[in-house]
């Protein structure tokens, strides 16, 4: 089996129409996303993907090697005019397979100008590409559709900042910002671990659903779904789209320049929480606790609200817990993270 060999199972759930623009509508996607992300484009439409798998499965990888094969697109279109498989193919297997150092260094810098881990970035790189994309149209060049990865996105998207103070507030502008993003892009791919760290801000735009699954070294295997809302109940339902066998390795080149980037903001994550831990644990040794008696409070508290209270002596019991537990509150609230 070849290195680059891409087996891919597609079911369409609906006819495809006759396009206007006949460059790609021949062309036949190694990666099923960028049919999805191709056709959005030819509709002015958009469409965002939840990209979810257990640690080292492969999400980024196989997020970046959507765009390589955009890269690969354009790459073959400037130089002749019109998109022919074989010659992207050649392409893909010069970057990903024999690794040439100058493609693969031009295939980074098309990837780390739409890489992003924070709003900040995000927000940069949207304008960035909105004027990109005016040049492009006044010289008539191809635009596939511009796509986002934004990874790790539960750093920045994470529901539990909905419980810290100033975050019901910071998700509401993240909820609104995407939800007319169509303007400036046409997709985003949101890696991270499980879907259920997303909050209502990202859900808000419905987006699709790709689950990796490991398979044997270096084989993994990325199940594509088409999420629909149910039209009277508050429940989402899946519709299988494809199936795409990929391998979860980078050319050196890009994976080390990649590496860099990930490894700067675990470091930024860590730094964040141990200040926060610190923090904490000062406020609380200040009122005469430690960190594990705050703990063991607040358990304690748990326990009581789910009892009965019954006679004097446990009603005195609990607010005297309650007590202990509003001074933590009080230190708690002063604590703000915002990656």
């Amino acid at each position: 089996m070849e290195a680059l060999t891409i087996k891919v199972v597609y079911k369409p759930w609906s006819k495809r129409k006759k396009i206007v623009d006949d460059i790609v509508c021949n062309y036949d996607w190694h990666f099923s996303v960028n049919r999805i992300i191709y056709d959005a484009h030819r509709d002015k439409g958009f469409t965002s993907f939840i990209i979810e798998g257990e640690l080292g499965a492969g999400k980024s990888v196989y997020a970046m090697k959507t765009l390589i094969e955009q890269f690969a697109i354009w790459k073959v279109y400037k130089e002749n005019s019109i998109v022919e498989h074989r010659e992207v193919r050649n392409v893909l297997r010069k970057i990903l397979v024999e690794e040439d150092y100058d493609l693969c260094i031009e295939a980074w810098d098309y990837v780390k100008r739409r890489l992003c881990h924070t709003v900040r970035e995000y927000c940069q790189i949207i304008e960035e590409l909105y004027e990109e994309e005016k040049r492009k149209r006044e010289k008539n060049e191809l635009i596939i559709g511009h796509t986002v990865i934004w990874d790790d996105a539960g750093l920045s998207l994470n529901a539990s900042l909905w419980h810290v103070k100033g975050g019901r507030v910071y998700l509401t502008l993240i909820s609104s910002l995407l939800q007319v993003t169509r303007t400036y892009i046409r997709s985003i791919l949101f890696t991270l671990p499980s879907k259920k760290i997303f909050g209502k801000a990202v859900w808000s735009i419905q987006p699709n659903l790709i689950q990796i699954l490991k398979m044997h070294y270096p084989w993994s295997r990325a199940r594509i779904y088409l999420v629909f809302e149910h039209p009277t109940k508050p429940v989402n339902y899946a519709m299988k789209y494809a199936e795409d066998y990929f391998i979860r390795h980078l050319p050196d080149t890009i994976y080390e320049k990649y590496d860099r980037i990930r490894e700067r903001y675990a470091k930024v994550s860590h730094k964040a929480l141990i200040d926060n831990i610190r923090f904490l644990q000062e406020k609380l040794q200040e009122g005469g606790y430690t960190y594990l008696q705050a703990y063991e409070n607040a358990v304690e508290e748990l326990e009581y609200l789910k009892e009965t209270i019954e006679g004097e002596e446990e009603e005195i019991i609990f607010l005297e817990a309650k007590g202990e537990k509003k001074n933590i509150k009080k230190t708690r609230r002063k604590i703000e993270f915002f990656p």
